[in-house]
C-alpha cells in the first residue's frame, strides 16, 4: 500500500504526453499470452470480463466507481482517457460534480475527477485483450477461494507472496 501511494503521488511528475500514449496504444504484440505461461484468467461465463458485463447490466450500473486512471493497461495511467479521446468517447466520462474538490485536495486527492462509463470501460478492456492477444488465457470457471502463500522464511526482505486459487471442484 505504501508503494502504491508513493507511485500515485509521483504520477503527475512522470506523465507521458498524450501523443506518446496514443502511439503506444496502437502497438500490437505478437503473442503476449506465450510470455504469461503461468497465468490464467477465470470467468464464470468463459469470456474476458463477462461477469463484470453481466453485473453492470443486471444492476444497471452506468459508470465505474473508480476514477479514470484506475484501469488494467500496464503502459500508462492516462491510457483510458487517451483511448476515449482517440475514439471520440470523452462524453462517456462522468464528472464528479458532487465531490468537494477542496476537501479532496486537503485529503491528498488531486484528481482526476472523472469516472468512466461502464460501456467505455468494457470496450477499453476489450481493446487491451485484443492488443496483447490475451484471449487464450481465459478459462470458464468460478474461483471458490484465494489462498495467500507467503514467501519462504529464507527469502530476502520484501519478497513477493504468491496465490493459490481453489475452484469449486477443489482443484487449484
Amino acid at each position: 500500500e505504501a508503494e502504491r501511494t508513493r507511485v500515485a503521488a509521483k504520477a503527475g511528475s512522470r506523465a507521458r504526453s498524450h501523443a506518446e500514449v496514443r502511439k503506444a496504444l496502437q502497438r500490437r504484440f505478437v503473442d503476449a499470452a506465450a510470455h504469461l505461461a503461468g497465468v490464467a484468467v477465470f470467468d464464470s461465463g468463459g469470456e474476458w470480463m463477462g461477469q463484470w458485463r453481466r453485473d453492470f447490466s443486471a444492476l444497471e450500473i452506468e459508470h465505474c466507481r473508480s476514477h479514470s486512471d484506475l484501469h488494467p493497461c500496464p503502459h500508462d495511467f492516462q491510457s483510458l482517457r487517451v483511448w476515449a479521446e482517440k475514439h471520440k468517447r470523452e462524453l462517456e466520462m462522468w464528472h464528479m460534480a458532487y465531490l468537494d474538490r477542496g476537501a479532496a485536495r486537503a485529503a491528498g486527492f488531486s484528481g482526476p475527477y472523472a469516472l468512466p462509463g461502464t460501456r467505455l470501460f468494457l470496450d477499453f478492456c476489450a481493446s487491451l485483450v485484443a492488443r496483447y492477444k490475451l484471449a487464450p488465457l481465459v478459462r470458464k470457471a468460478t474461483v471458490a477461494a484465494v489462498e495467500v502463500i507467503p514467501p519462504p522464511p529464507d527469502a530476502c526482505a520484501g519478497a513477493a507472496c504468491s496465490f493459490r486459487l481453489r475452484l469449486p471442484d477443489r482443484t487449484s
